[in-house]
């Protein structure tokens, strides 16, 4: 039998807090920032429903993207038709905070994060732009 001793847990222990402790503040602080706009969207599910709409007008799916006033959703319309309801947890700001959590815990701050987190939030918001046109393709067909 071997004894292990809560030095060679220290790290993960370490990373673990630290990651908790960020993810809870971040989305305790991204939950104030939604209801601060309620009862209508907030600005980034406005953003990636108007970006999403670009794209995909500029794939021949000449698309509008419109708040709703009365709720915290944006619609994607077609052809005169609302395709697609768009709400705040579309909007990837939790895919980015447990990305940026992740990276802030897992080693020390140094001059790679400046450019990698940046870099990182921008693929993840072009990710999240083809998967809600995936989205409108399918609610479309």
């Amino acid at each position: 039998m071997s004894s292990f001793s809560i030095g060679e847990f220290k790290p993960t222990i370490f990373f673990l807090g630290k990651f908790l402790g960020l993810y809870m503040v971040l989305n305790l602080l991204y939950g104030w920032y939604v209801t601060a706009y309620h009862p209508g969207p907030d600005p980034a599910t406005h953003v990636i429903s108007v970006h999403t709409s670009m794209a995909l007008t500029l794939c021949g799916w000449p698309s509008k993207s419109t708040d709703n006033i009365k709720k915290p959703t944006t619609l994607i319309s077609y052809d005169n038709r609302n395709v697609l309801s768009i709400y705040e947890g579309c909007n990837g700001i939790n895919v980015t905070i447990i990305f940026v959590a992740f990276l802030m815990s897992f080693g020390p701050v140094n001059r790679d994060l400046f450019w990698f987190v940046p870099a990182g939030i921008i693929v993840i918001h072009l990710l999240n732009i083809l998967r809600v046109a995936i989205l409108f393709w399918v609610a479309l067909y």
